[in-house]
């Protein structure tokens, strides 16, 4: 499907003279490039918010954008069509998702088959998986499956971090391979982090059980509320309990059992990209409770330091000073 064809199908679809066919063509379109998560609505019609279908509008201009110029874009100015396009796309996609996942690839070339998933934005991108299993992946981070044998063998290569909620499948068992280490589920959630600069893999087991296998070494079993680390330089894998920082990439939040203000201060840095100094003692400090992450780093800044009395300022060079 060339692009000028693909600006034709959307304004059929969206004036409602499409063809069953061309349907089936523009949803599979969908599909193949990804679609941003979008909340639907409880109302049983899913007729979104006037942001949802704006962010529809944006995303679908967008990715036409991406692609080669073509010579004629059929204006998309009618706000009852664009509404009707954030509605009933993402309900199709949800309804044929499987049947299209299938079909997405030729069947005389088994290298189509392979399916790229790749979050290049800075928020989280919620990917839905034929199984019925559910993947979030945080920023810069991809998924390779193949969508031909994915139901049967489940298997999945990450490249970064991702938060998993596997639906339970004894017959079939899932697999995530990422930085030499392949973890094993039947059903459970758990957040996976590929550091490729340390060469480390770190696994976290919120619900169920994961066995972790290294080539070579027979499997581990790794409980609930602790986290496996692989150390790809040594072929090491040791087991520690759970990080508080385990999912705050997702839940926007840190949950504080008595942390040193340092891995705080240390995480804080990394996460809003900021130089974080302080010209008062704080190594023998802790905090307990949450700091949400929503806000900028200021505001959770003073949340933190307000227990022990301390503040925060800007510098010159837009570093934070703590004092």
């Amino acid at each position: 499907m060339n692009n000028n064809s693909v600006h034709q199908l959307i304004d059929r679809w969206l004036n409602g003279t499409s063809t069953t066919s061309e349907q089936e063509q523009l949803q599979q379109y969908f599909l193949q490039y990804g679609m941003p998560e979008e909340q639907l609505t409880d109302d049983p019609q899913y007729h979104p918010a006037a942001d949802q279908s704006a962010r529809m509008y944006a995303w679908l201009t967008g990715q036409l954008a991406l692609q080669a110029p073509v010579k004629k874009v059929h204006p998309l100015n009618s706000k009852w069509l664009l509404r009707i396009a954030a509605a009933v796309i993402p309900l199709i996609m949800i309804i044929t998702g499987a049947y299209f996942w299938q079909q997405g690839a030729d069947n005389g070339n088994p290298t189509a088959a392979m399916k790229h998933i790749r979050n290049n934005g800075d928020g989280l991108y919620q990917v839905q998986l034929t199984d019925g299993s559910t993947v979030w992946l945080n920023k810069n981070t991809s998924l390779e499956l193949d969508t031909v044998s994915f139901t049967q063998q489940r298997h999945i290569i990450l490249n970064g971090e991702a938060y998993f909620d596997i639906a339970p499948d004894p017959a079939h068992p899932f697999t995530v391979a990422a930085g030499g280490l392949t973890t094993e589920v039947l059903g459970t959630t758990f957040n996976i982090k590929q550091d490729t600069i340390a060469a480390q893999t770190t696994v976290t087991l919120f619900t169920g059980k994961v066995a972790l296998t290294v080539s070579g070494a027979s499997p581990q079993v790794l409980d609930p509320a602790h986290a496996a680390i692989y150390d790809a330089h040594s072929g090491q894998l040791t087991t520690t309990p759970m990080s508080a920082y385990a999912l705050a990439w997702k839940t926007k939040e840190i949950l504080c059992r008595n942390e040193s203000f340092k891995d705080i201060i240390d995480y804080l840095q990394t996460y809003y990209s900021v130089v974080i100094t302080s010209n008062k003692s704080i190594d023998s400090k802790h905090f307990s409770g949450t700091l949400s992450l929503q806000g900028d780093v200021s505001a959770v800044l003073n949340r933190l330091l307000f227990v022990h009395g301390l503040h925060c300022k800007k510098s010159g060079d837009n570093s934070i000073i703590i004092y």
